[in-house]
């Protein structure tokens, strides 16, 4: 069986894969990217560190506030050890430039890899976020590479500096569970909110929610579910706050990790849309794509929420008699950038259920990013040394549609 000669003769792709140009130089000591936008400015490190500059300020919302790389970022409590920004290095995988444009549809993103030591653990970490809107999301798809199962805990933390003030209050939605700082005055407010459902939350002194932190690789209890409320002056401290998330995850598995952080002069709790479907188990708005005796059921639209949390797209094959059909999703206009594509060979009539791997690089892509699915067909099931080709057919190209 001759897969490249398949794809070569009814597809063309071929073609060299042209990557993105990032936008947006970095600034900020080591590798960094830099979304500059209003009323946020955000540097992300190739380590998960944050900073955050509001409303062109000159020092940022994190301490030191002086420094493009922040004491806040994602943590992994695994193995033993705490993993993250000035604690147990992270080895870093790679890092994108920006993207998107900052509309609603198109948000800027940036997206960092790094591995927790030899826990087997990858995180895949996408920062996203629209003009206008005083905060960004963060999403953490955590994947456990190792051989075994693997039990850990996943943290937003950050030693908060609100506004000029290295000292504050604590902040606490109950109905979201939303913890965060706010200034003695009440007039600047920084929140994270969770989005996946938190394990637990902490604001306090930032070396006592750090501390806590660090011990729960080796046994400690977990955060602490407690903050600092005014009006009691005691409670004005150099604070900082954190959410936990406890994860189990299989040989394999994956889980993604999503919250906001907003920040502002009055609180801001933003609500996050409902997830779209789960593309590996269902076809949303599905599409019938027919060429010769194959015919494929393939989404005819996509939403981005769907896209970034499916390990797989679905598509259903049949055949009415014996051939090899390739599907194939892609995405480019100029050069076609291979998204994954499935061989399927009928020796005899029948139906097959595909479902075609999601790259990584597919949490990078916004609704104006051309995406398409190709058909090819080859009558017959094998082609043997000797033997007459068999006719291939021209392919069919549908696209597929992306929506935020």
């Amino acid at each position: 069986m001759r897969y490249p000669a398949l794809v070569l003769a009814a597809l063309a792709l071929a073609a060299a894969l042209v990557a993105a140009a990032p936008a947006g130089a970095a600034t900020c000591p080591g590798q960094c990217q830099t979304i500059a936008s209003s009323p946020l400015t955000v540097k992300a490190s190739a380590d998960t560190a944050i900073q955050v500059y509001y409303a062109g300020d000159t020092l940022g919302q994190v301490y030191p506030s002086g420094s493009d790389h922040g004491n806040a970022g994602t943590y992994i409590a695994a193995g033993g050890r705490l993993y993250g920004p000035n604690a147990t290095a992270y080895t870093e995988v790679s890092q994108s430039g920006v993207a998107g444009n900052g509309s609603a549809g198109a948000p800027f993103t940036v997206v960092t890899t790094v591995d927790a030591g030899t826990t087997g653990l990858r995180i895949v970490e996408t920062v996203s976020m629209v003009t206008g809107q005083p905060w960004f999301r963060i999403d953490r798809r955590v994947t456990n590479r190792g051989g075994a199962p693997v039990s850990f805990s996943v943290f937003h933390y950050a030693d908060l500096y609100l506004r000029g003030s290295d000292r504050g209050f604590g902040y606490f939605d109950p109905a979201t569970r939303a913890i965060g700082g706010q200034t003695p005055a009440a007039d600047f407010f920084q929140i994270f909110v969770p989005i996946t459902p938190a394990s637990h939350y902490e604001e306090g002194g930032f070396s006592t929610v750090y501390s806590r932190m660090n011990a729960i690789p080796t046994g400690g209890p977990p955060l602490a579910d407690t903050f600092l409320p005014p009006p009691d002056p005691a409670n004005i401290v150099d604070n900082g706050a954190a959410l936990q998330w406890d994860v189990a995850l299989p040989r394999g598995g994956s889980r993604t990790i999503s919250s906001f952080w907003s920040f502002g002069t009055t609180p801001q709790v933003p609500t996050a849309p409902p997830p779209g479907p789960d593309l590996s188990r269902t076809i949303p708005n599905p599409r019938v794509i027919r060429s010769g005796p194959a015919t494929v059921t393939a989404p005819g639209r996509i939403s981005l929420r769907s896209l970034r949390r499916s390990r797989c797209v679905r598509t259903k094959v049949v055949s009415a008699k014996k051939a090899r059909v390739l599907v194939t999703i892609f995405s480019g206009i100029r050069s076609r950038r291979l998204f994954g594509a499935d061989l399927v060979t009928f020796r005899r009539p029948g139906r097959r259920i595909v479902c075609i791997p999601v790259p990584l690089r597919a949490r990078t892509f916004n609704a104006r990013t051309q995406l398409r699915v190709a058909v090819g067909v080859a009558l017959g099931a094998v082609d043997r040394v000797g033997e007459r080709r068999q006719p291939r057919l021209p392919p069919v190209i549908r696209p597929i549609d992306l929506v935020p």
